[in-house]
């Protein structure tokens, strides 16, 4: 079952210095919810107060109604890099990921076929592809059977096309599962692609700036001219083009860009 989060006018500071400033924010069960904004506002510590990494800050965060007061297996975190185990096989990273005492062997050969892993189960990290690494990763972070799943620019190190191939993967997993997500992305494509909902974030000190909602269904064609739309006015909001220039975005241009 989906769960929610909430963070509740959460304040956090750094040796003095203010990285996030009484931020509040929902997520309803269910959704897929991208943060944006510039580097450093406080995206990914945001990501780390949530799952329990960090514990010192000001305001409330809850996950599903839980006050988080340390890690626990209610969020699941996925990192930019895979961190796997470099002497474990791929099917004994992702057997990793499972509650201590757990022998659930057949959970981690589902999870395998989910992340389309059951070929290379015995083969080292050093084998893999960077897209491989990463969906071992993916299938580590629901071996725990999260409520909620943070991703903290977890395709951000892959080709393009790749990126694209595991944007589809964590659909499918979103589709069977409903799992509710977090995403942080630098990727306005990667964002308005995946989400319900696009958090646009401050400089630091972060607060919200706006929350953009996209309201279209799912399957999504990349070259939609609303997604089109929606990209541009990012761009404005986060200040990459003025006003004037984000109006002539020709409909026909090649969604990705």
């Amino acid at each position: 079952m989906s769960s929610s989060i909430r963070a509740e006018r959460v304040t956090k500071r750094y040796e003095g210095t203010l990285v996030l400033n009484e931020l509040s924010l929902d997520v309803r069960p269910g959704e897929i919810v991208s943060l944006i904004g510039p580097s450093g506002c406080g995206k990914s510590t945001l990501l780390r107060l949530l799952s329990g990494l960090e514990t010192e800050h000001d305001g409330r965060l809850l996950i599903d109604n839980g006050e988080v007061t340390g890690p626990s297996r209610a969020a699941g975190l996925m990192f930019q890099e895979p961190r796997l185990l470099p002497w474990l096989s791929v099917r004994d990273n992702v057997r990793f990921g499972l509650p201590k005492g757990s022998a659930n062997a057949g959970l981690v050969d589902e999870l395998l076929n989910q992340v389309q892993l059951e070929h290379a189960a015995a083969q080292l990290p050093r084998q893999l592809s960077g897209g491989m690494a990463q969906r071992t990763a993916l299938a580590r972070s629901l071996a725990a059977q999260p409520q909620v799943l943070l991703l903290d620019e977890p395709f951000s190190a892959v080709d393009a096309l790749t990126r694209m191939r595991l944007q589809e993967l964590l659909l499918d997993i979103w589709q069977r599962t409903k799992l509710t997500m977090l995403l942080v992305t630098h990727d306005l494509d990667e964002a308005l692609y995946l989400s319900d909902r696009v958090v646009v974030m401050s400089s630091r000190p972060a607060t919200i700036r706006e929350i953009v909602t996209v309201k279209l269904p799912r399957p999504r064609d990349r070259r939609d001219a609303e997604l089109l739309r929606l990209r541009a006015h990012l761009m404005e909001s986060l200040h990459v083009v003025h006003a004037t220039e984000s109006v002539n975005v020709p409909t026909g241009t090649p969604f990705g860009v």
